[in-house]
């Protein structure tokens, strides 16, 4: 049986310097519990043109609610764990 999964993608900005997409991962794990992960992708332009690219995991678990998985923005805990950060930092060298 494989689990089920839901993948929701969300931009926005409170900044108009940046803009940051949200990946919501939702699954139902074998062991009766939701497997629960959101990515946050933050990318900023620097003054002299680089771009970085911020993403940062938080993964945590949680019981199923009336045999199903779900995720709301309020709910994220404190404690969730944070599961990978990757930094990327583009520049560019010539134009073509």
């Amino acid at each position: 049986m494989c689990p089920e999964l839901q993948h929701l993608l969300l931009f926005g900005s409170d900044t108009p310097s940046a803009l940051v997409a949200h990946e919501i991962s939702v699954g139902s794990a074998f062991e009766g519990t939701c497997d629960v992960s959101i990515t946050e992708t933050t990318a900023t332009r620097a003054v002299d043109g680089a771009l970085r690219l911020e993403s940062r995991t938080l993964a945590w678990q949680k019981p199923p609610v009336d045999d199903g998985c779900s995720y709301d923005a309020r709910e994220t805990p404190a404690d969730a764990e944070c599961t990978a950060l990757e930094v990327v930092e583009a520049r560019l060298v010539t134009a073509l």
